[in-house]
C-alpha cells in the first residue's frame, strides 16, 4: 500500500485561511460477495490556519495511515501473497516456539488458502478487507460452507495472523500491520461440561466389562484427571508402587505436521506427583508384568497391542468407543473426565491449593474453570442460606 497526501488551499467565504488536505490510500483490495475487488480510497480533512500548519497535520496524517513512525526511513515493501507469506513465517520464524503451538499456527492460517483472501498480496492488506474476512467466517467457514466457526476459534485466527502479519512488517513485506485494531466478536460464556460423583462410579464400573488395556485407560483419566498428552507419556517408571504415587514429567502431544513429539507438561505446575487409588496402581501391575510375558516393550503405561504408545488422537477415540458401548452414560468428551476430578474435589471440600496442586494448574485456572455448579451444592447452599435468614 502507497499513501500519498496532497494539499489544496480551501480559503472560507469570510477570507479565513484553509487548506483541505486529501490521503490517498492507492490501490487496496476489499471483499464483495466474495470476490476480490481493488478500490482507491481517499480521506479528506480541512485544517484552518496556515499552510505550515496544513503541511504538519499532512504529515501526520500519512504517518498515521502507514501505521509507522513519522521519522523513520522510507523501506519500500516486496511483493507477496497471504497465502505464501503464512507459510514463511511458519516455516521460518516459528523456530522457537513448541511444536504444538506451530501445528496451532498452520491450522488456524490454513482458513486463508481456501480463501480468497489467501491471493492478496501483504503489502496491500487493509483492516477493512480482514474485518470482512472475520465477519464472513461467524456465517460460513471456508472448510463448511454451510456452518459458521466459533466464537473461538474466530478470535484465534485474528492472533495468528496479528503475529504473522507483525513479523511481515519486522521483515519489509507490508508497512502496517492490518490484523491490529479488528472488531472481534464477544467471547462465549463456556462452562466446561463434567460428570457428576455417581456418574464417576458408573463410568468405573462399566469399566470392569472392558478388556485389561481399555479398563486401565478409562480408570487412569477416570481418578486421577491428568491430561491426555500426560496420560501417553505416563511411563512405568514414573510409578513408584511402594508409595502408591505417580510422577507426571512427560507429555506427548501432536506436533507440527500432526508428529507426536514429547515434552515436558504444559506448564511448570504439570510436573507433580500424584497419589492414585490401589485399584489403578493394581491394574499397572498387571500391565505391566503382561507386557514383560509376551515380550512387549514395556515403556509406556497406555500402549497398543505391539506395546508402542497411543497417538493422543487414538485415546480419544478408545474413549469414543467405550461410550458407544456403555449408552447410558452421557457422551462427554475425555477432558470432561479432568474437570469432573476438580468438581469433585471442590463438592468434597478439598482446598482449592490441593486439588489445583494434584491436577497441575494454578488455582486461579481452577476457580474459573473448575468450579462449576452442581444441584448438591447449590441444594446444599440453599439449604445454609435459608437457616441464616430464618427467624
Amino acid at each position: 500500500m502507497s499513501v500519498h497526501t496532497y494539499i489544496r488551499p480551501r480559503p472560507h467565504k469570510d477570507g479565513t485561511e484553509a487548506f483541505q488536505i486529501t490521503v490517498d490510500y492507492g490501490r487496496l483490495d476489499t471483499l464483495v460477495e466474495n470476490k476480490i475487488v481493488t478500490r482507491r480510497p481517499t480521506k479528506s480533512h480541512t485544517v484552518v490556519g496556515t499552510y505550515q500548519q496544513a503541511l504538519k497535520e499532512a504529515g501526520r496524517l500519512q504517518a498515521e495511515a502507514e501505521g509507522n513512525n513519522p521519522f523513520a526511513p522510507y523501506k519500500k515493501t516486496k511483493s507477496i501473497t497471504l497465502e505464501a507469506w503464512n507459510e514463511r513465517f511458519i516455516n521460518s520464524f516459528c523456530g522457537n516456539v513448541e511444536e504444538s503451538t506451530r501445528f496451532g499456527y498452520r491450522e488456524l492460517l490454513s482458513y486463508c488458502k481456501v480463501h480468497p483472501i489467501g491471493q492478496v498480496a501483504v503489502s496491500r492488506l487493509s483492516q477493512p478487507v480482514l474485518q470482512d474476512y472475520l465477519d464472513g467466517l461467524q456465517v460460513s467457514s471456508p472448510k463448511n460452507p454451510e456452518k459458521g466457526l466459533s466464537t473461538h476459534t474466530i478470535r484465534h485466527i485474528q492472533m495468528a495472523l496479528h503475529r504473522s502479519l507483525g513479523v511481515a512488517v519486522k521483515q519489509g513485506y507490508a508497512t502496517f500491520n492490518a490484523a491490529e485494531g479488528l472488531y472481534l466478536p464477544r467471547r462465549e460464556s463456556h462452562e466446561a461440561q463434567h460428570y457428576e460423583r455417581d456418574e464417576l462410579v458408573s463410568i468405573l464400573e462399566a469399566a470392569k466389562e472392558e478388556a485389561p488395556r481399555i479398563r486401565l485407560l478409562v480408570t487412569l483419566f477416570a481418578t486421577t484427571g491428568i491430561r491426555r498428552g500426560e496420560g501417553c507419556g505416563l511411563r512405568f517408571s514414573d510409578i513408584d508402587f511402594k508409595a502408591n504415587e505417580v510422577h507426571i514429567c512427560h507429555n506427548r502431544v501432536r506436533g507440527d505436521s500432526k508428529v507426536v513429539v514429547e515434552k515436558p507438561p504444559k506448564s511448570k505446575n504439570g510436573l507433580r506427583t500424584i497419589t492414585i487409588p490401589a485399584d489403578l496402581k493394581q491394574l499397572i501391575r498387571k500391565e505391566k508384568k503382561r507386557r514383560t510375558r509376551s515380550g512387549l516393550p514395556a515403556l509406556y503405561v497406555l500402549a497398543n497391542d505391539s506395546g508402542l504408545p497411543y497417538n493422543p488422537d487414538t485415546i480419544s477415540k478408545l474413549w469414543r468407543d467405550f461410550l458407544s458401548r456403555h449408552p447410558d452414560i452421557r457422551p462427554l468428551n475425555l477432558h470432561a473426565l479432568r474437570h469432573s476430578q476438580m468438581c469433585a474435589m471442590i463438592e468434597l471440600g478439598i482446598a482449592p491449593a490441593v486439588a489445583a496442586a494434584r491436577l497441575g494448574d494454578t488455582v486461579a485456572t481452577a476457580m474459573t474453570a473448575y468450579s462449576h455448579s452442581s444441584r448438591p451444592k447449590e441444594q446444599a447452599a440453599a439449604a445454609l442460606l435459608e437457616k441464616a435468614l430464618s427467624r
